[in-house]
């Protein structure tokens, strides 16, 4: 990410970002996945200590997207990602040497503007 990073914190959480760029999956070259110019986010932060999320803005400009399929069919926006038990609970194998995590917990919560 070679541009700047800055951060707020009140009364709104402020995220300004850019420009920045996610790299592909292996197998897919070089180019990278996604470049943006810039983006923020404004949540408010009292409502975060309550565990409850109040977005002010979100904004994203000079999004570029590359959506590419290999030989296989396979496309670089399937990533292998772990499935969650209806507790939301993501059992994990942890690789030789590393420290055992119990497991891990994705929660997601969704609203309509």
């Amino acid at each position: 990410m070679p541009g700047d990073l800055k951060l707020s914190v009140y009364p709104w959480l402020a995220l300004n970002l850019g420009p920045a760029s996610i790299g592909n999956p292996r197998g897919f070259g070089d180019a990278p996945f996604a470049t943006l110019q810039h983006a923020a986010v404004r949540v408010k932060l009292l409502p975060l200590l309550r565990k409850e999320l109040e977005v002010g803005r979100i904004e994203i400009d000079g999004l570029d997207v590359r959506l590419v399929q290999n030989e296989d069919g396979k496309g670089n926006w399937r990533t292998a990602r772990p499935r969650c038990d209806a507790s939301g609970t993501i059992p994990t194998k942890p690789r030789a040497g590393q420290p055992r995590p119990r497991r891990r917990r994705h929660h997601q919560r969704s609203r309509r503007f």
